[in-house]
């Protein structure tokens, strides 16, 4: 039976940080119940369509926003009726994010109980003055406790979210975050550059020249420091942006580099059936109000409900034609360890590009897989542009 994920996107935090581009909004108390009462009525519809019946769940997600702001009595219900109404496996994997400033030893442990078995802690630095530029609420000492509190709780797979390209951060001080870190004896970490979205205070303020750029060079040097200092730990990088100690990758991020197929719920979340790919409104109050026209719907049309429902919920939509499949497989292929069967791709690859990135050193070529070499993953995007034949 084929695997699925769910990713559920709680879109609320107790502050918007000044860099933050996705979908999320300070926390208002009744917006948020409001919120919380659509997404578990999305929840109950796409539990109907027959697209996810003879699939199996390998993993949820919990991403935000701060869904360690969500009553722990409705975490634990959403887990319970997702595992009421889909095929889960036995080893299920259910993380949840958590920001340091939201801490909580009794909610840890009541999450461990209901069902969470990882959670993801927004630390993104160990450096007082890196928090303060990123406007991150937390201290380091924060980030201490959540982690001890964590273990206590029961909890064996932690992963860290850290933040690199920030201005003032140097390739030392961004070491020195990583080496706290692996001292915490963190099970998997996951690394981002501070990349600026335009609707962002970080856009605002670069555009109005009172903030520079991220620097590509300073980047290129931590993530080469970055790479050694992660291998030295013997923590394996099986994707661009995360790195886990055997065992320990993460099985829902795995699903998306792979091409697996995913349930997404809530505002601005993506689906992928195989098929198509669709997605949400990305504002909370017309996702809530998408989400009621849709039980209007449903109570009218109760025999051909599950068939047309969605065409008033979902924002969009995109179907993939069999190329779109095959050059997705291979962009995302090619941001992991494991590289991409060259022989499928024969057809999409710019030979002479081909052999002019072997040559110059940017992908390898073992046993008919195409790797892109490690210490060239942050140009992705580039090689990716050289290599599909675009005639």
């Amino acid at each position: 039976m084929e695997a699925f994920s769910i990713y559920i996107h709680y879109p609320f935090c107790l502050k918007r940080c000044p860099y933050c581009g996705f979908a999320s909004s300070v926390d208002d108390r009744k917006l948020a119940e409001r919120y919380r009462r659509a997404l578990q009525q999305e929840l109950v519809y796409r539990a109907k369509e027959p697209r996810w019946y003879n699939k199996s769940l390998q993993s949820i997600y919990f991403g935000g926003g701060t869904p360690s702001l969500m009553p722990n009595e409705y975490i634990a219900r959403l887990i319970s009726q997702i595992m009421q109404s889909f095929n889960c496996l036995p080893e299920l994997e259910i993380t949840l994010e958590v920001n340091p400033e939201t801490r909580d030893a009794n909610q840890f442990a009541f999450l461990r109980t209901a069902g969470v078995n990882r959670l993801s802690i927004g630390a993104q630095s160990f450096q007082p003055d890196e928090l303060e530029f990123l406007g991150r609420i937390h201290s380091v000492e924060a980030v201490y406790e959540t982690v001890q509190m964590a273990r206590q709780a029961g909890f064996d797979n932690l992963s860290l979210d850290l933040i690199y390209g920030i201005s003032g951060q140097t390739v030392e001080s961004f070491n020195a975050s990583i080496q706290k870190a692996l001292d915490l004896r963190i099970e998997h970490i996951s690394t981002y550059t501070l990349s600026i979205d335009e609707e962002t205070h970080f856009a605002q303020e670069i555009n109005a020249g009172r903030m520079p750029k991220p620097d590509g060079d300073l980047m290129a040097d931590q993530y080469a420091a970055l790479i050694e200092i992660m291998s030295n730990a013997d923590f394996e990088h099986y994707e661009l942006t995360n790195y886990a100690r055997p065992g320990f990758r993460s099985r829902h991020n795995s699903a998306y580099w792979t091409h697996q197929h995913y349930l997404g719920l809530g505002c601005s979340a993506h689906s992928f059936d195989g098929e198509k790919r669709f997605w949400n409104a990305r504002y909370i109050k017309k996702y809530i109000r998408n989400i009621g026209n849709s039980v209007k719907y449903s109570k009218a049309n109760t025999d051909d409900y599950c068939a047309n429902y969605r065409d008033g919920l979902a924002e969009g939509e995109e179907f993939l034609t069999p190329e779109m499949h095959q050059i997705e497989e291979f962009y995302l292929g090619l941001r992991t360890s494991t590289g991409v069967d060259l022989d499928s791709m024969a057809d999409y690859i710019n030979i002479p590009e081909l052999n002019r990135l072997l040559e110059a050193g940017f992908i390898e070529i073992l046993d008919r897989r195409l790797y892109a070499v490690e210490a060239h993953w942050l140009m992705l995007d580039e090689i990716i542009l050289r290599l599909i034949n675009t005639s």
